[in-house]
């Protein structure tokens, strides 16, 4: 497969492993010295994003919510590659879908051995709803 299209399969395998309580698979999707930027924050590596999101999820329980990315742009350059795109978080309740997040993704990531890693994802909100 090339590398394009896998760069952008990266998006989708984020979003499915998250919302699908994967949470250990998918902060292995982050290189040894990936790094996590939300809210101010700063994480580090697959074991420091695991428990940053552990903080507020279960892994293993998959989750009431869903990532729709949008807008996806992908630039690849050798071994190197910088993507950017859209995403709505929706979680779903009583029949109901709510909007709890709208933002921007800026990511980089670096080939390694067969498969891309996430080096740096930034994630920017232009809305970010309290939950409980």
């Amino acid at each position: 497969m090339p590398r394009e299209l896998m760069a952008l399969q990266m998006y989708a395998e984020y979003a499915h492993r998250v919302d699908d309580g994967r949470i250990r698979e998918w902060s292995e999707l982050f290189a040894d010295d990936g790094v996590m930027a939300v809210r101010g924050e700063e994480h580090v590596g697959p074991k420091g994003i695991y428990a940053y999101l552990t903080k507020a999820r279960v892994d293993g329980e998959p989750s009431t919510a869903r990532h729709l990315i949008t807008n996806v742009r992908v630039d690849v350059d050798g071994d190197h590659a910088a993507m950017r795109a859209d995403f709505t978080h929706l979680r779903v309740a009583g029949g109901l879908a709510t909007t709890e997040m709208v933002g921007a993704y800026r990511t980089r990531m670096r080939w390694h051995s067969d498969e891309w890693k996430l080096v740096r994802h930034e994630v920017s909100f232009l809305l970010d709803l309290p939950t409980n």
